[in-house]
């Protein structure tokens, strides 16, 4: 903490610092000024939660938004001639289930497994304390991320009379974290994402622990 508020450092008659440090340095103010200006969500949010729908999409998932009208943002994905019956159900069950708990950053149908899953894309400000971060994070779900969360899923398993097969929040902000199983739902960086679904389904949906049998 010491180095990146004080990037500057005496040595011998001169200063030394690197750009990581400086780049460090700037960070949390620039994260500061992005929440003042209310720029945010343009700036971090959005760009994240696109990002992990695009890693769903990558692999083999039918993914995007759901508004608090129901509204499932999918573009013409949903249209291709090769998507099943599925997804057209559940997009027309929750615009028919009025309003959800909250707007649903990503939900993500697999098609191929038939799998529905429901991911929150939640940020750690560098300008928190690690006190802060410590108790968004921890089990007793102080910011009420995982309280929250669950309302959505059961609004979409009540909407669409089927269960929700995983929910998970992805984390953006922290190099390296993921919860205990035992907490659920889970949270996972963004690392951790990538490479837990890139692990368990192939680009075309289909799991690949079925490669191996």
């Amino acid at each position: 903490m010491q180095l990146t508020a004080y990037p500057l450092h005496p040595v011998s008659g001169g200063y030394v610092t690197s750009l990581a440090l400086l780049y460090d340095s700037v960070a949390p103010w620039a994260q500061l000024w992005l929440h003042r200006m209310d720029l945010w969500k343009v700036a971090v949010s959005d760009p994240f939660e696109a990002e992990v729908i695009s890693r769903f999409e990558s692999c083999g998932f039918i993914a995007g938004s759901v508004s608090e009208s129901g509204h499932w943002s999918l573009g013409a994905i949903d249209l291709r001639p090769n998507s099943s019956g599925t997804v057209l159900e559940i997009s027309q069950s929750l615009a028919n289930a009025g309003r959800s708990p909250g707007e649903i950053d990503v939900l993500a149908w697999n098609d191929a497994e038939g799998l529905l899953m429901l991911c929150e894309c939640k940020s750690i400000n560098a300008t928190h304390n690690l006190q802060t971060a410590a108790t968004k994070l921890s089990a007793t779900d102080a910011a009420g991320w995982r309280k929250k969360l669950i309302k959505k899923k059961e609004w979409i398993e009540a909407a669409c009379g089927r269960p929700v097969d995983f929910t998970f929040i992805a984390l953006e902000g922290i190099s390296y974290y993921m919860s205990s199983e035992d907490q659920d739902p889970m949270i996972l960086d963004r690392e951790r994402l990538q490479h837990l679904l890139a692990d368990i389904f192939t680009p075309d949906g289909t799991l690949r622990i079925q490669e191996g049998a």
